[in-house]
């Protein structure tokens, strides 16, 4: 099973949070993965202070389902939220666990698969006929990300606030690689 770098819009500080144990994390999403349709993929939006965990249909907007504080990337619950990943998605290339663990190298990697998740969206989203305005969202993004690119791994550590991973149910079904820009495809 693959994952994709995703893209995420939701307002994070109103949503309650909660205090996750391993066990607690893995449970959850072992029984989020298996009531997974097809068509739908967990998905963690990891900040420094904490760890979203939603779920998301192809085509659709997360669902934000917990909401963890003492989770977050390059913490001391990072490693708790890797080997809870690993539990089911054991193929996600090193330097995407790196990351969760604070590297700075992997961190400018999966920033990098970021920034052509961004382009990848806008195409779409021009395809599709969406208004300049809901364009000018996902385009300010992509810049600041490329602004950040452009910083050296120490000052890149210090910007990037969020690492977003997908875990699909089926990667073949949930997504064509020409749409999205899969972590460790280059």
């Amino acid at each position: 099973m693959g994952g994709y770098l995703t893209l995420f819009f939701q307002e994070i500080d109103d949503i309650k949070g909660e205090l996750a144990t391993e066990m607690g994390l893995l449970a959850l999403l072992d029984k989020l993965y298996d009531l997974l349709k097809e068509d739908e993929a967990i998905v963690f939006l990891i900040k420094k202070n904490c760890t979203l965990i939603c779920t998301r249909r192809r085509g659709h907007a997360d669902r934000v389902l917990k909401k963890f504080t003492n989770i977050g990337y390059g913490t001391k619950g990072s490693r708790t939220l890797i080997e809870a990943i690993k539990s089911f998605a054991d193929n996600l290339p090193d330097y995407c666990y790196d990351a969760i663990d604070g590297d700075k190298q992997a961190l400018r990697r999966t920033t990098e698969h970021l920034h052509k998740v961004y382009g990848k969206k806008i195409e779409r989203m021009r395809a599709k006929g969406k208004s300049p305005k809901d364009i000018a969202k996902v385009l300010t993004r992509q810049d600041e990300i490329s602004r950040y690119l452009e910083l050296g791994d120490d000052d890149l550590a210090e910007v990037i606030d969020t690492i977003l991973i997908e875990v699909p149910k089926k990667p073949d079904y949930f997504e064509d690689l020409d749409e999205l820009a899969a972590i460790g495809v280059d």
